[in-house]
């Protein structure tokens, strides 16, 4: 929605939430709202904003802050859609807000109205819709790896030194990306460098649209080493350089990353499970498995797998997420890996 349809609403029909009505007025070439509520009238100083993202929000309540108060009036922010998030930072630097879709925040003298919780009913103005999932996410993931970039090039070169399977973002999916994340303020640039800012926000919002992918087809395989031998992961160096998609899953890597019990079957994902077994001595066991193959499409659980011994292991952050996503015990073990995870940067 544009700021010139905002306005023409506002001066057509008003914004109207409960008992409180928000009229458009002009004094001196400035756009002033006329808040109204029973036999209570005050002006505010309004901004319209047609983008509703962390940046853009916060670069408007600089410019109508200062600029109410050079005028001597309290500002207000007007946009199509404002969060319980976005209003409680507007609450912390002392800017009103009322959006297009019933929720509003006002706080001032002989004032207070705060309504929330209403859905947003229009599309979401980041440049991509979602960035923290499947495969635009690695751009997402590579900064929870490196902190700090000179350049959107040294990003990609980065997210391709770790890409063993699938393919690299191209260069405008890529700049488009680091623009939402710039928009949310996750990261910065400054002198032409990208710096992560708020890491554990950009880890929450990774897990937050983190999808497990279904598990249906698993081949239960029993290796003739024991699970606890020396030579047990000898044994699988061969389905792990053929070139198929292999890795140990995030949990059964839970082990290079966090204190835990080790298990007595180790859980494998691959694209091709029923080809992985060719290069496996062994053969299939039903009953008493030490080895489980699980057909896994997606490539992004891939990402940034680590290589030890000739064996393909996890990321610390798809472990996170598959413990994340299990029961009590798995949770407890994810906030070890979480902290394994932030120290880097």
């Amino acid at each position: 929605m544009k700021v010139s349809e905002i306005k023409k609403e506002m001066k057509e029909s008003s914004i109207v939430v409960g008992p409180m009505k928000i009229c458009l007025v002009e004094k001196s070439g400035y756009d002033i709202a006329r808040v109204i509520i029973g036999v209570l009238k005050k002006d505010f100083l309004i901004e319209i904003s047609s983008r509703w993202t962390p940046k853009s929000l916060m670069d408007s309540t600089y410019r109508v802050k200062a600029a109410a108060c050079d005028l001597k009036l309290e500002p207000l922010l007007v946009v199509p859609y404002l969060s319980e998030d976005s209003f409680k930072m507007l609450e912390n630097v002392g800017v009103n807000g009322v959006d297009l879709c019933g929720n509003a925040f006002i706080r001032s003298e002989g004032f207070y109205f705060y309504v929330s919780g209403r859905v947003n009913r229009f599309k979401a103005s980041a440049p991509i819709k979602n960035i923290y999932r499947n495969n635009t996410s690695s751009v997402a993931r590579i900064c929870m790896t490196v902190p700090k970039f000179s350049s959107i090039t040294e990003i990609i070169s980065e997210i391709s030194k770790r890409t063993v399977f699938g393919s690299v973002p191209t260069l405008p999916t890529v700049s488009k990306a680091v623009k939402s994340l710039e928009e949310d303020l996750i990261i910065k640039r400054e002198g032409g460098n990208i710096q992560v800012v708020q890491p554990e926000k950009l880890l929450d919002l990774l897990l937050e649209n983190y999808v497990e992918s279904p598990y249906q087809e698993v081949i239960r395989w029993k290796l003739p080493q024991r699970f606890d031998s020396p030579e047990f992961y000898n044994q699988m160096k061969d389905s792990f350089s053929c070139g198929i998609p292999l890795m140990v899953s995030g949990l059964s890597s839970t082990m290079k990353y966090a204190v835990m019990q080790r298990g007595e079957v180790l859980r494998l994902f691959s694209s091709e499970p029923e080809k992985i077994v060719e290069f496996l001595p062994g053969k299939e066991d039903e009953r008493f498995p030490n080895l489980l193959i699980a057909r896994n499409f997606n490539l992004i659980d891939y990402f940034d797998i680590r290589g030890e011994n000739g064996v393909l292991w996890a990321s610390p952050i798809q472990c996170y997420f598959e413990l994340s996503s299990g029961d009590k015990r798995d949770k407890e073990i994810s906030e070890q890996v979480k902290q394994k995870i932030l120290p880097v940067l």
